[in-house]
């Protein structure tokens, strides 16, 4: 295989090196600012924070004491982003941005738990269908 580049090849591949420098200058600072609606402070997770936020807010309980499974609130997350219309994060994401928020886990006999997380009900984990 001929690696060269010909000389018709290079004059297409600037103009069109041309034509994305253009279309991103003018986007300008578009392209560094934050969604609506999210906190810079959060990082560059800050997007993924929001929406993990909106999903703590609407379908957990957070109280002390509180426990439940890390696959059972994965899987109340994902059946909630699903409804809502977002975009689901994998589940390693879903647990760093979890201890970002501070949520530690534990391992039990019966797997992975997160601490001070329950169902709205207010039931233990092991018996809920997630939050």
């Amino acid at each position: 295989m001929n690696d060269t580049i010909t000389l018709g090849q290079r004059f297409v591949l600037a103009r069109r090196l041309r034509r994305l420098s253009t279309e991103l200058a003018a986007l300008g600072e578009d392209l560094l600012s934050f969604p609506p609606d999210t906190d810079p402070a959060l990082g560059p997770n800050a997007a993924e924070q929001h929406v993990l936020g909106l999903f703590l807010d609407s379908e957990c309980d957070r109280r002390p004491g509180a426990q439940i499974a890390a696959l059972d609130l994965y899987g109340a997350y994902r059946a909630w982003a699903d409804r809502s219309g977002e975009q689901p994060i994998s589940h390693k994401m879903f647990a760093l941005l979890l201890k970002q928020r501070g949520f530690q886990k534990y391992r039990r006999s019966t797997g992975v738990v997160y601490l001070g997380l329950g169902s709205p009900t207010g039931g233990s984990s092991e018996a809920d269908d997630g939050c």
